[in-house]
Formats: structure tokens, C-alpha cells, sequence
């Protein structure tokens, strides 16, 4: 398995032969094929190497940019998950530059829902500047854990907004009313048989 590298470096060529099996299995327990190793240039970077999840093989990745050359901003290599998580965006740093992606088990485990199923994680919430995590926590219809929503954190107005209050089943939404700089008081939840207000 391998290519001729007498031209110069190639991405993925192989400087010499090497056997067609690795010797390690598969995660079904077939022998797992050898892939020739990759040489990337400069001002790349090499990605996906190393044991693939989903296959259980070793891969010798393949070449990326490093660096984004409009924002400076360095590129992540993609983020590899296992069949059992989820794939979620990672956010961004104080510069605006994008982090890398990352993996979180696909469900949130030893817990259930209100009808004894198991709970489905959600991906983690990543708010900017001058926005609120609204909505996070358990969420009383399902009883499941959830990551919420992004809000601002003030209003059109010029006052601070709040979130809107998570009524369960047995619940109703009562508005919060006005306080005396005028602005809104955060809304609140009442049983269903009561008044709002009372």
C-alpha cells in the first residue's frame, strides 16, 4: 500500500511500504485496514488522526488550514464524536474566534422523564455579551434537563429584561406587572386554580 513519494512530498503518500492490516480489530472484531500517514505543509495542520469511534480503527487524519486568513482566527479540526454523544458548537472566545466543537453523551444518563424514559441531553448554551441563559434547568412538563435559549438582557426600553418564567403543567403565567422606574417586574407562575395577582 503504498505511493511514489520520488516527486517530493505528497499529502498522503507513504515513504514506504507498510503491511495492509494494522493488526488491531475493528469494533465489530474484523482486522482493521492501515492507511498511509500524512504529511501536511506548512500553515496546515493535521486532523482526524488517531482511533476513529465509530470504527474503532486507528486513521491518519488529513490536512486543514491552521489559520483563517480573513480574521486571523485559528481553524479547529473537526470534532469527532462516538456513536453514543452528540455533536455540539463550542462557542467562541473573547475574540470573537470560533473554539472547537465538542462532544456530550447523547443522553443525560441516570436520568428519566416524567414517563420513566430515558432523558435525551441537549447541547451546551453559549450566550455573547449583553445576552441571558433563559429557560435552563428541569423543565416541569417533560422533567428532563434542558440548556435554554440565549435573551437579552435589557429591553428596547433601556430596562432589565428577565426571563420568562417556566410554568409547569399544573401552572399558569401570570404577568409581572410594572414597577416604579417603569419597567417590567419579571412574570411568575401561579396553580392553575388560582388568581394571578393573589
Amino acid at each position: 500500500t503504498c505511493m511514489d513519494n520520488s516527486a517530493g512530498p505528497i499529502t498522503g503518500a507513504c515513504p514506504t511500504c507498510i503491511p495492509n492490516q494494522d493488526g488491531s480489530v475493528d469494533n465489530w472484531g474484523n482486522p482493521c485496514w492501515s492507511s498511509c500517514p500524512v504529511s501536511c505543509q506548512e500553515g496546515e495542520q493535521l486532523c482526524g488522526a488517531g482511533v476513529d469511534p465509530w470504527s474503532g480503527c486507528n486513521t491518519s487524519g488529513w490536512c486543514e488550514p491552521a489559520m483563517d486568513p480573513a480574521t486571523k482566527c485559528p481553524f479547529h479540526c473537526p470534532t469527532m464524536c462516538a456513536e453514543t454523544e452528540m455533536h455540539c458548537y463550542g462557542g467562541s472566545d473573547a475574540n470573537g474566534c470560533m473554539m472547537p466543537d465538542i462532544c456530550v453523551p447523547s443522553q443525560d444518563t441516570g436520568t428519566v422523564d416524567n414517563w420513566g424514559n430515558p432523558c435525551w441531553n441537549s447541547c451546551p448554551v453559549f450566550c455573547h455579551e449583553g445576552e441571558q441563559v433563559c429557560g435552563d434547568g428541569a423543565d416541569p412538563w417533560s422533567g428532563c434537563k434542558t440548556s435554554g435559549w440565549c435573551e437579552p438582557t435589557m429591553d428596547t426600553l433601556g430596562c432589565p429584561k428577565s426571563c420568562p418564567p417556566n410554568c409547569g403543567p399544573e401552572e399558569k403565567h401570570c404577568w409581572g406587572g410594572v414597577g416604579g422606574d417603569g419597567c417590567n417586574l419579571p412574570d411568575y407562575c401561579v396553580p392553575v386554580d388560582n388568581e394571578c395577582g393573589m
